[in-house]
């Protein structure tokens, strides 16, 4: 079952609020894109993915850049 449409608003909110971010937050927003991945659409992925590249490209030394990079290629499995 996919997100209703505010709570994919709030979980896309909450991404694009903690890019760039030296949070523990980060990790629960990471924490939670694993655990609800399948819930996702393909836009919300699309959408997600896109904010976490274009943020990485501004500022490759990103904090937790490890992190949104592993949920990039979660989200887009074949992106290598």
């Amino acid at each position: 079952m996919f997100m209703e449409t505010n709570e994919s608003v709030v979980t896309m909110s909450a991404v694009r609020y903690m890019l760039g971010r030296s949070s523990y937050g980060v990790g629960s927003v990471c924490d939670f894109l694993r655990d609800n991945k399948d819930r996702l659409t393909e836009s919300n992925k699309g959408v997600i993915t896109r904010d976490i590249l274009e943020h990485l490209e501004k500022f490759p030394d990103t904090p937790h850049k490890k992190d949104w990079i592993e949920i990039v290629n979660l989200l887009i499995p074949c992106r290598k």
